[in-house]
Protein backbone atom coordinates (compact mmCIF):
# COMPACT_ATOMS: atom_id res chain seq x y z
CA UNK A 1 0.00 0.00 0.00
CA UNK A 2 3.10 2.02 1.21
CA UNK A 3 4.53 1.54 -2.60
CA UNK A 4 1.49 1.91 -4.05
CA UNK A 5 0.95 5.64 -2.57
CA UNK A 6 4.25 6.71 -2.95
CA UNK A 7 3.41 5.94 -7.19
CA UNK A 8 0.86 8.49 -6.90
CA UNK A 9 2.83 10.89 -5.22
CA UNK A 10 5.37 11.33 -7.68
CA UNK A 11 3.14 11.75 -10.43
CA UNK A 12 2.26 15.42 -8.44
CA UNK A 13 5.49 17.27 -9.54
CA UNK A 14 5.12 20.11 -6.81
CA UNK A 15 5.35 17.22 -3.86
CA UNK A 16 8.19 17.32 -1.73
CA UNK A 17 8.46 14.45 1.09
CA UNK A 18 10.11 15.00 4.16
CA UNK A 19 10.17 12.29 7.14
CA UNK A 20 9.87 12.95 10.86
CA UNK A 21 8.47 12.34 13.92
CA UNK A 22 4.74 12.27 14.70
CA UNK A 23 4.48 15.11 17.06
CA UNK A 24 7.21 17.16 14.74
CA UNK A 25 4.14 16.00 11.32
CA UNK A 26 1.17 17.68 13.33
CA UNK A 27 2.93 20.53 14.98
CA UNK A 28 4.36 21.23 11.41
CA UNK A 29 0.79 20.93 9.49
CA UNK A 30 -0.48 23.58 11.96
CA UNK A 31 2.31 26.01 11.28
CA UNK A 32 1.70 25.65 7.72
CA UNK A 33 5.11 23.60 7.00
CA UNK A 34 3.45 20.49 5.45
CA UNK A 35 0.73 20.88 3.30
CA UNK A 36 -0.55 17.04 4.27
CA UNK A 37 1.41 14.36 6.66
CA UNK A 38 0.91 10.74 6.27
CA UNK A 39 0.49 9.61 10.09
CA UNK A 40 -1.19 7.12 12.15
CA UNK A 41 -4.84 8.40 12.90
CA UNK A 42 -4.46 7.88 16.75
CA UNK A 43 -2.14 10.61 17.14
CA UNK A 44 -3.87 13.19 15.70
CA UNK A 45 -6.23 15.74 17.61
CA UNK A 46 -9.85 15.19 17.52
CA UNK A 47 -11.64 17.13 15.02
CA UNK A 48 -8.48 19.47 13.72
CA UNK A 49 -8.01 17.51 10.48
CA UNK A 50 -9.03 16.21 7.32
CA UNK A 51 -8.15 12.21 6.79
CA UNK A 52 -8.05 10.41 3.93
CA UNK A 53 -7.49 6.55 4.69
CA UNK A 54 -4.47 4.85 3.13
CA UNK A 55 -4.55 1.63 5.25
CA UNK A 56 -5.49 -0.07 8.58
CA UNK A 57 -2.92 -2.63 9.99
CA UNK A 58 -2.49 -5.51 12.58
CA UNK A 59 -0.23 -5.74 15.49
CA UNK A 60 1.98 -8.41 15.81
CA UNK A 61 4.00 -9.80 18.83
CA UNK A 62 7.59 -9.79 18.40
CA UNK A 63 9.50 -12.59 20.18
CA UNK A 64 12.67 -14.33 20.44
CA UNK A 65 12.62 -17.73 18.39
CA UNK A 66 12.84 -19.55 21.00
CA UNK A 67 10.24 -18.14 23.11
CA UNK A 68 7.67 -20.64 24.58
CA UNK A 69 4.92 -19.15 22.89
CA UNK A 70 7.21 -18.50 19.79
CA UNK A 71 5.34 -21.71 18.02
CA UNK A 72 2.28 -20.52 18.89
CA UNK A 73 -0.57 -19.48 16.02
CA UNK A 74 -1.67 -16.26 17.50
CA UNK A 75 -1.24 -14.81 20.93
CA UNK A 76 -3.36 -13.56 23.28
CA UNK A 77 -2.41 -10.41 25.06
CA UNK A 78 -3.15 -11.93 28.10
CA UNK A 79 -0.82 -14.49 27.63
CA UNK A 80 2.56 -11.78 28.00
CA UNK A 81 1.15 -10.45 31.35
CA UNK A 82 4.36 -11.47 33.10
CA UNK A 83 6.83 -10.55 30.02
CA UNK A 84 9.00 -7.80 30.06
CA UNK A 85 7.42 -5.08 27.05
CA UNK A 86 9.78 -3.23 24.60
CA UNK A 87 7.87 -0.58 23.13
CA UNK A 88 8.48 3.00 21.02
CA UNK A 89 8.81 6.01 22.53
CA UNK A 90 6.12 6.84 24.83
CA UNK A 91 5.26 10.05 22.48
CA UNK A 92 4.29 7.73 19.84
CA UNK A 93 0.65 6.39 18.87
CA UNK A 94 2.07 2.78 18.80
CA UNK A 95 3.29 3.09 22.60
CA UNK A 96 -0.11 4.62 23.30
CA UNK A 97 -1.96 1.96 21.63
CA UNK A 98 -0.11 -1.27 22.77
CA UNK A 99 -0.07 -0.02 26.53
CA UNK A 100 -4.14 0.53 26.24
CA UNK A 101 -4.47 -2.26 24.55
CA UNK A 102 -2.94 -4.15 27.57
CA UNK A 103 -5.06 -2.21 29.78
CA UNK A 104 -7.84 -3.35 28.06
CA UNK A 105 -6.70 -6.99 28.38
CA UNK A 106 -6.51 -6.84 32.10
CA UNK A 107 -2.72 -6.06 32.85
CA UNK A 108 -0.35 -3.11 32.87
CA UNK A 109 2.62 -3.95 30.53
CA UNK A 110 6.32 -3.67 32.74
CA UNK A 111 7.89 -1.74 30.18
CA UNK A 112 11.71 -2.16 30.35
CA UNK A 113 12.76 -0.11 27.91
CA UNK A 114 11.37 2.44 25.30
CA UNK A 115 13.60 3.68 22.58
CA UNK A 116 13.06 5.93 19.68
CA UNK A 117 14.28 3.86 17.11
CA UNK A 118 13.05 0.37 15.72
CA UNK A 119 16.70 -1.34 15.29
CA UNK A 120 16.88 -1.15 18.99
CA UNK A 121 13.53 -3.08 20.17
CA UNK A 122 14.65 -5.82 17.62
CA UNK A 123 17.95 -6.28 19.19
CA UNK A 124 16.73 -5.88 22.52
CA UNK A 125 14.11 -8.48 21.96
CA UNK A 126 16.80 -11.03 20.29
CA UNK A 127 18.89 -10.53 23.21
CA UNK A 128 16.34 -11.46 25.21
CA UNK A 129 15.89 -8.29 27.22
CA UNK A 130 11.79 -8.51 26.60
CA UNK A 131 9.55 -9.07 23.81
CA UNK A 132 7.77 -6.19 21.54
CA UNK A 133 4.46 -5.40 20.06
CA UNK A 134 4.76 -3.75 17.02
CA UNK A 135 2.72 -3.14 13.65
CA UNK A 136 3.15 -5.33 10.27
CA UNK A 137 4.52 -2.35 8.60
CA UNK A 138 6.96 -1.78 10.79
CA UNK A 139 7.75 -5.29 10.22
CA UNK A 140 8.51 -5.14 6.26
CA UNK A 141 11.77 -2.66 6.42
CA UNK A 142 14.53 -4.86 4.61
CA UNK A 143 16.61 -3.16 6.73
CA UNK A 144 15.86 -4.72 9.84
CA UNK A 145 17.62 -8.22 10.75
CA UNK A 146 14.94 -10.38 11.91
CA UNK A 147 17.50 -13.24 12.95
CA UNK A 148 16.61 -15.20 15.72
CA UNK A 149 13.46 -13.72 15.77
CA UNK A 150 9.40 -14.91 15.07
CA UNK A 151 6.23 -12.47 14.93
CA UNK A 152 2.89 -13.82 15.77
CA UNK A 153 -0.44 -12.72 15.34
CA UNK A 154 -2.45 -11.12 18.05
CA UNK A 155 -5.51 -12.31 18.96
CA UNK A 156 -6.79 -9.69 20.26
CA UNK A 157 -7.57 -6.94 17.86
CA UNK A 158 -5.10 -4.36 17.80
CA UNK A 159 -5.04 -2.21 14.79
CA UNK A 160 -3.97 1.30 14.11
CA UNK A 161 -5.41 3.15 10.91
CA UNK A 162 -2.34 4.79 8.54
CA UNK A 163 -4.06 8.22 7.31
CA UNK A 164 -2.95 11.31 5.06
CA UNK A 165 -4.09 13.99 6.69
CA UNK A 166 -4.48 18.03 6.37
CA UNK A 167 -5.07 20.69 8.90
CA UNK A 168 -9.27 21.40 8.45
CA UNK A 169 -7.92 25.26 9.05
CA UNK A 170 -5.68 25.03 6.09
CA UNK A 171 -7.41 25.90 2.51
CA UNK A 172 -7.62 22.17 0.41
CA UNK A 173 -5.01 22.51 -2.27
CA UNK A 174 -4.69 20.96 -5.62
CA UNK A 175 -2.40 18.40 -4.47
CA UNK A 176 -4.75 16.68 -1.82
CA UNK A 177 -7.61 17.10 -4.28
CA UNK A 178 -5.75 14.50 -6.33
CA UNK A 179 -4.40 12.19 -3.60
CA UNK A 180 -7.80 12.07 -1.92
CA UNK A 181 -9.29 11.29 -4.90
CA UNK A 182 -7.01 8.53 -5.77
CA UNK A 183 -7.33 7.29 -2.35
CA UNK A 184 -10.82 6.67 -2.76
CA UNK A 185 -10.64 5.51 -6.22
CA UNK A 186 -7.71 2.87 -4.71
CA UNK A 187 -10.64 1.88 -1.72
CA UNK A 188 -13.60 1.33 -3.80
CA UNK A 189 -11.69 -0.65 -6.59
CA UNK A 190 -11.79 2.08 -9.27
CA UNK A 191 -8.52 3.07 -9.47
CA UNK A 192 -6.73 3.39 -13.00
CA UNK A 193 -3.30 1.71 -13.04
Amino acid sequence: MIKLLNSIITRLETIDIKEAEELELVSGAFRGEYEMIVIREEILPENKFRKYPILREKAVAMLRINHKLANSGKIRLIDLRDENFILMDKLTAPYKIFYGACLKAGFEPNIVLAPRIESIIISNVREGEGISLMFESDTEAETFNFKDICLVPLEDEVTSRIVLAAPKSAKVSRAEKILARELHALHTGTMKQ
